[in-house]
């Protein structure tokens, strides 16, 4: 569940624009597995290459009034205010003048004039005004600011790179790629950390199919159009399967539901869902929690699915989920504590020992989270 907490905390600290997540957490999407409390540095990586950079030309009738920002974009910086980190993907879409800028599947609206994109937000009552700028060198500068200035980052967005990819922030229920190729989703940063969709080359094995991934790569796999290759439900973290796209659980089968895989532009898998403690469906696996789509495609941050098993017991060192045994996620209760394999527990399965860290809430109506002397 390593990814899970990144996703929960990004939701609800400062900085929701192009700039937000707390320092607890580290990465989204190795879209094979997540978090209930704090997540490790992700481990399975992609190699990357150079691909064409977003447009900078001007959109045709602006008459030179405002760059053109479409496209998608990974975000490096750094903020004021401690514990707080640039978000690490964003996709825009603009007409004209007008953009759309999508984080995390909320989608806000911004202005361009000249080579500058502003817009504004607030997230927990606090407002944020950001601007991007094109620079002259073709850099592009991302800053956003709190009111009075309580909060700033500053953070340099840039375009990403992955094998054979043709477009980025394309829609996986849609398949809006073309003739051959897929829409899918990518690992744009180094063990995966960072994710996106994009339109790259189809392959032929159909949903249920055993699949490989080329040298880790996210996205880079055999896998047939409206498909991704994952290790949900797996024994182990290397025995992966084409797996259906989907935005919303509502596309899924019964008893399954929407995994997140890509926040942005918002994207998932469809995956059983299972109970904690109950080997059916997860003979092959354990049930952990992780990030998912409701039915009508906002975000729930508890959902359970079957995840790959490892051979680390109760309070062992820990990478990632997959690391651990069965019943365990890795966790650490601070940002300071080292990750360890710890119980994993809900409101309906309380810990034999300790306390769980799980709250009750809207994002968390299950209270899922680990145990904790």
């Amino acid at each position: 569940m390593r990814n899970l907490h990144r996703l929960h905390v990004s939701l609800r600290c400062l900085v929701v624009a192009l700039v937000a997540a707390c320092s607890s957490s580290s990465s989204t999407p190795s879209p094979d597995a997540a978090v209930v409390t704090d997540t490790p540095a992700v481990t399975d990586a992609p190699a990357v290459t150079d691909t064409a950079p977003a447009s900078d030309t001007t959109p045709a009738g602006d008459a030179g009034a405002c760059v053109d920002f479409t496209g998608g974009y990974t975000v490096t910086g750094t903020c004021s205010l401690p514990g707080v980190v640039p978000f690490p993907a964003v996709c825009i879409a603009q007409t004209g003048c007008s953009a759309q800028i999508n984080l995390e599947g909320a989608v806000v609206t911004g202005t361009v004039v000249g080579g500058r994109l502003t817009f504004t937000t607030s997230t927990m009552g606090v407002p944020l005004t950001c601007t991007v700028d094109r620079n002259g060198d073709g850099s592009t500068a991302v800053r956003c600011e709190a009111a009075g200035g309580a909060v700033t980052c500053d953070a340099v967005a840039a375009a990403p790179s992955f094998p054979g990819a043709t477009r980025f922030c394309c829609n996986v229920t849609a398949q809006d790629c073309g003739a051959g190729q897929r829409c899918t989703v990518v690992g744009v940063g180094a063990s995966n950390n960072t994710s996106l969709t994009a339109c790259v080359p189809a392959g032929t094995t159909a949903v249920g199919g055993a699949c490989t991934r080329t040298d880790g790569r996210l996205g880079a796999d055999n896998c047939a159009a409206g498909s991704s290759c994952v290790n949900y439900g797996q024994a182990m973290a290397s025995s992966r399967v084409c797996v259906r796209t989907c935005t919303r659980s509502s596309e899924c089968a019964d008893g399954e539901s929407c995994f997140v895989t890509a926040p942005t532009p918002g994207a998932g898998v469809c995956r059983a869902r299972c109970t904690l403690g109950d080997a059916m469906p997860c003979a092959a696996g354990t049930c952990r929690y992780v990030n998912g789509y409701n039915a009508d495609g906002t975000v729930t941050l508890r959902a359970p699915t079957c995840q790959p098993v490892g051979t680390a017991t109760e309070s062992m060192p820990c990478s990632s989920d997959t690391d651990c045994a069965a019943g365990l996620a890795c966790s650490r209760r601070t940002g300071s504590d080292p990750f360890t394999c710890r119980p994993l527990c809900d409101r309906t399965r309380p810990c034999a020992a300790g306390t769980c860290t799980g709250m009750m809430s809207d994002a968390n109506p299950a209270a899922a989270g680990t145990c904790f002397p």
